[in-house]
């Protein structure tokens, strides 16, 4: 008797081993199979493609948040375990749906790849702001400041965002933070301005000197009349990167308002555009400074700011 039940038990355990997929659910295993490794493969392109390891504000890299997000360790697991439920599944129709749900999970990874890739490639300069901040202290030799309460409310904002995984909600709401970072630099520049204390070291202009405009016989300094737009002068690689900034420039007009040397008195932390604004000066024309009855040799300070779709130079 003992025996007799040992054997059954041993029946029992064997039937209820795992058994090979019928035909039908073994295609559709095959045709998931080659679905995930078309995905998978897809974002191992996208991973050698995408190699910038430079740091977001977050002190992230964009191979972290793919690393993260994307194919994660608890994702594949999920996948897998589904993807062993559709082989176990007594029918195709029961395959089928079960399968349904990995690939819901596959092609989630796949959007969210995508998602990542547009947060940090089409949102520029955003995930940079920190950078740049910094940036234009450290090119004058000043301590930062901390940035404006309006730029770190919304840098919070999307960092919430990204924490969640939700690179779909950054990328639609980066661009708020632009024109806000955009503003907080130049007001930034402003304050520099007042902190600075190196001796200006000017250099002499490059081209001929342009025929100075007649004095403003109200005014005690110069006054720049004529210049060409500094869209003609707006770095490509600048544009491209949706870099801005605000560069202050302090120029010799001698008497006949010719502006015979220049300075950067605050420099925007972008090199391409403080060399831009250089290039500009070369254009601009002025009127010569005027006191006691007559035109005089003097200085004038004034302010470049470089913003896509509003290049105009402004007094100070």
């Amino acid at each position: 008797m003992r025996h007799f039940l040992l054997g059954a038990l041993v029946l029992l355990l064997a039937g209820c081993g795992s058994r090979d997929p019928s035909p039908g659910v073994a295609r559709e295993l095959e045709l998931f199979d080659a679905d995930l490794k078309t995905a998978q493969d897809g974002v191992a392109i996208q991973r050698k493609r995408l190699t910038d390891s430079e740091q977001d504000f977050r002190g992230r890299t964009l191979q972290q948040d793919l690393d993260e997000w994307v194919f994660a360790e608890s994702s594949r697991g999920q996948i897998a375990a589904l993807r062993d439920k559709a082989a176990a599944a007594q029918s195709v129709p029961d395959a089928v749906g079960v399968l349904y749900r990995a690939r819901e999970l596959v092609n989630r990874d796949k959007t969210r790849a995508q998602k990542i890739e547009e947060y940090w490639t089409t949102t520029l300069p955003a995930p940079f702001w920190r950078r740049y901040w910094n940036g234009v202290y450290e090119a004058n030799g000043v301590p930062p400041e901390e940035p404006d309460s309006m730029l770190q409310s919304l840098a919070q904002d999307l960092r919430k965002a990204l924490d969640a995984g939700d690179f779909e909600a950054a990328t639609r709401d980066a661009p708020m933070l632009i024109p806000v970072l955009h503003e907080s630099l130049d007001r930034a520049a402003s304050r520099i301005l007042k902190l600075r204390t190196a001796a200006d070291v000017y250099s002499p202009r490059k081209s001929a000197c342009l025929p100075g405009a007649p004095p403003d016989r109200t005014r005690r300094h110069p006054k720049l009349s004529r210049a060409e737009s500094l869209e003609t002068y707006y770095p490509a690689t600048a544009l491209e990167r949706g870099e801005a900034g605000s560069v202050v420039l302090r120029a010799k007009v001698d008497r006949k308002g010719c502006a015979t040397a220049v300075t950067i008195v605050v420099r925007s932390g972008i090199p391409s555009l403080d060399e831009a604004a250089l290039q500009w000066f070369e254009s601009a024309q002025f009127a010569p400074a005027w006191a006691d009855g007559k035109t005089v040799d003097d200085e004038l300070t004034f302010k470049m700011k470089f913003v896509i779709n509003d290049k105009v130079p402004s007094k100070l």
